[in-house]
């Protein structure tokens, strides 16, 4: 093996053991630990011309296993199939739904307004 790879390879190698030993492990999670009634959790996506975005996006967010979970996508006035993809989707999950921008307020810049909207929409404890 070339010398040159040696020390940044042996520092990756402790570097991992280090973190394997001092950091808290995600294993060790159990979700007895959850209160008997979980914060309700509202995932909010701001979407404008995102079509192929959400085609790869919204199976994640659907899959996760989360029971007290809503996701809200807001269609930023798309002009693209954006609309069409988030309907699909929230057709086939009863968790996610689909609402409308609404027009920019003065002062807003696009993406602000929409993160505002979508927390009006929100019916979560925390929004993520």
């Amino acid at each position: 093996m070339n010398i040159v790879l040696v020390g940044p390879l042996m520092f990756f190698a402790l570097f991992t053991l280090w973190n394997a030993f001092v950091f808290k492990k995600l294993l060790s999670f159990h979700r007895e630990r959850l209160p008997e009634k979980p914060p309700r959790v509202s995932l909010l996506v701001p979407a404008r011309n995102e079509q192929d975005n959400l085609k790869v996006l919204l199976p994640s967010l659907v899959a996760q296993d989360y029971a007290n979970l809503e996701i809200i996508v807001l269609d930023d006035h798309s002009t693209d199939g954006t609309r069409a993809v988030a309907d699909r989707f929230a057709g086939r999950h009863a968790r996610l739904r689909v609402i409308e921008g609404g027009p920019l307020e003065p002062g807003w810049m696009g993406k602000p307004n929409a993160c505002r909207q979508l927390a009006e929409a929100a019916t979560g404890d925390l929004l993520r």
